[in-house]
């Protein structure tokens, strides 16, 4: 319940400082040529921000899965400020309220590719 609680506060945070900054997208947007070339470099990490039974359905071959109901807590114990983040989901809304979160949380190298069907 603690847990809940604490995703719960984040996801009001991140949404209070949204509309303060207006929704600036201070992400980038990514292609799927750029993301490949990334991720083969291993220059990158592909994260899958919708809900683990979409992922389960079928996601993009090597992508992580951080559902966007959790990656504020969850990423940071994994993976280091620096660190290039590619996410995505189905539509492009919830890679875009992924991506200008982990931007507030301080991860400098944020790319969204948006839909999963861009991959295609």
């Amino acid at each position: 319940m603690e847990g809940i609680k604490r995703i719960m506060k984040k996801l009001c945070l991140l949404l209070v400082m949204l509309m303060i900054s207006g929704c600036s997208n201070s992400y980038k947007t990514i292609d799927k040529e750029k993301s490949i070339e990334l991720i083969k470099n291993n220059e990158a990490i592909l994260i899958d921000v919708r809900s683990i039974v979409e992922y389960q359905e079928g996601h993009i071959m090597g992508a992580k899965s951080y559902p966007v109901t959790t990656i504020l807590n969850d990423i940071e114990e994994d993976y280091d400020k620096n660190t290039y983040i590619i996410v995505y989901c189905k539509s492009g809304n919830r890679s875009k309220i992924a991506a200008e979160g982990l931007i507030e949380l301080g991860y400098k190298n944020v790319y969204d590719l948006g839909s999963i069907n861009n991959w295609s």
